[in-house]
């Protein structure tokens, strides 16, 4: 098997993200999850590089005129899906955040009306 210039420069990078997965992972920055999400999708990513005919195979199967059109479609449903997840997080952090805060605020008006109260005397 020969590879064209695009390939070798398209299979370096996601070499070296399939390697930042790992290394990742083994220093438990990343969940089990978010692993065994992405490592596969950098694999799969790599063989569509290396044999891009699968995806025209694959598209056949599921009914989709090419293999272009599945790829773009499989991109899309991706990209949606972690659009949703940042926005679940941020909506979980907006939510932290308003806590935390609302306790400091509290804390620190039971501190002034203890200055208050104590000048007061």
């Amino acid at each position: 098997m020969t590879l064209t210039t695009a390939q070798i420069v398209l299979i370096i990078p996601t070499v070296l993200v399939m390697l930042l997965v790992a290394l990742l992972y083994r220093q438990k920055r990343i969940g089990a999850l978010s692993f065994f999400l992405w490592f596969p999708l950098w694999i799969a990513i790599t063989v569509v590089i290396l044999f891009p005919n699968t995806t025209v195979v694959l598209a056949g199967l599921l009914g989709i005129g090419r293999g272009a059109d599945l790829v773009l479609y499989l991109s899309i449903l991706l990209l949606l899906y972690l659009v949703f997840r940042v926005i679940i997080r941020l909506e979980r952090m907006d939510k932290d955040i308003t806590t935390i805060v609302r306790s400091l605020a509290l804390k620190d008006e039971g501190r002034t009306e203890n200055l208050h109260h104590k000048k007061s005397k």
